[in-house]
């Protein structure tokens, strides 16, 4: 769900912002967010036959979390979809909204569906803490979802500004997406509510978390299975998808080769993408890779998503980090 490109030089979050998060909230602008909306009659049954979750069982006020999948059971996009009374609208990191449209346009035969690349015309921001609740109902002035990935709708002043709840690290959290001409009169209320949160932060909130990033953390290389969003983003009994048996026969076996797991390093530099994670018994068998790093807000060391091969990704393990062969524990706060 974020969207602030990690920079090429180490990013390490201020503590005061880290603490902000975690006791009072913290608000962040999302740049270049993928919004793209899907309308016409067909617009939920089309979609449902190329994506991981229910679409069909979406109801106005919705939403899910899911992947757009190949027929291999590889990983095309990962988005939350979000139904609304005449239109599904589609959410990702940047630069998504081509590659999903040309993937789902060579499907489409005789469908009343019509994509519309809403990204350039669309705003957002993220608002995350303890206090989230509070300061978004003070911007937007009216009751909020309460749940994980429902959604209202508010006029503020002649903008339509749509709420969509999305809670991180168990926070509650609130994306804000409003059209451009609206941002500014919301941009110039939140300073006042809540501390303006840095891209590092808003990068160790995601890893800490275990959300990953399209195109970072996940490419078409990756299976489904291997993000470890299972539990959130795959229905296993909603019927045929493009991608749905090799999907099911992952399901059936019990497993994947490696998973996405979050890497805890105490002290050092903070490791590059790509870094190689070794065995602790075994110093020179490699046993997973690093796909993104930021530095820890309080003390050195960084946290990481990493791919770890089975064996070696259950939470509480231990590995060893590049060259240096670090120590690093693995932990996981996402979901299974």
């Amino acid at each position: 769900m974020t969207d602030q490109s990690p920079a090429p030089v180490p990013l390490i979050p201020g503590a005061n912002e880290a603490r902000a998060a975690r006791e009072s909230a913290v608000w962040f602008e999302l740049p270049g967010r993928t919004h793209l909306e899907i309308t016409g009659a067909d617009r939920a049954k089309f979609l449902h036959n190329f994506c991981t979750n229910d679409i069909k069982g979406l109801v106005t006020g919705s939403g899910c979390e899911a992947f757009v999948t190949s027929v291999q059971g590889k990983i095309l996009g990962h988005v939350l979809v979000f139904a609304e009374d005449d239109r599904l609208t589609v959410s990702a990191v940047p630069g998504c909204a081509d590659r999903l449209v040309r993937h789902l346009s060579k499907y489409q035969i005789n469908e009343a569906v019509t994509f519309t690349d809403q990204t350039a015309a669309w705003s957002t921001g993220f608002i995350v803490g303890p206090n989230a609740p509070r300061v978004v109902e003070r911007v937007v002035g009216g009751p909020l979802p309460r749940e994980d990935l429902r959604h209202v709708s508010f006029g503020v002043g002649p903008s339509r500004v749509r709420v969509r709840r999305y809670d991180l690290l168990g926070f509650p959290g609130y994306e804000l997406v409003v059209e451009n001409a609206g941002w500014q009169r919301l941009r110039e209320a939140l300073p006042e509510l809540a501390v303006a949160g840095s891209v590092a932060l808003l990068q160790y909130l995601r890893i800490s978390a275990g959300v990953p990033w399209y195109g970072v953390d996940l490419t078409d290389a990756n299976l489904a299975q291997e993000a470890s969003r299972t539990s959130r983003a795959i229905h296993f009994r909603k019927g045929c998808y493009l991608g749905q048996e090799p999907i099911a026969r992952i399901d059936a076996m019990g497993h994947v080769n490696q998973q996405l797991r979050s890497v805890k390093i105490e002290g050092g530099e903070i490791p590059a993408a790509g870094t190689e994670l070794f065995h602790p018994q075994e110093p020179t068998k490699s046993v997973g890779r690093i796909t993104s790093a930021v530095g820890l807000p309080d003390a050195p060391g960084a946290v990481c998503l990493a791919f770890l091969k089975r064996g070696c990704e259950s939470p509480g393990q231990r590995v060893l980090v590049g060259e240096s062969r670090r120590p690093a524990e693995v932990f996981w706060n996402g979901p299974s």
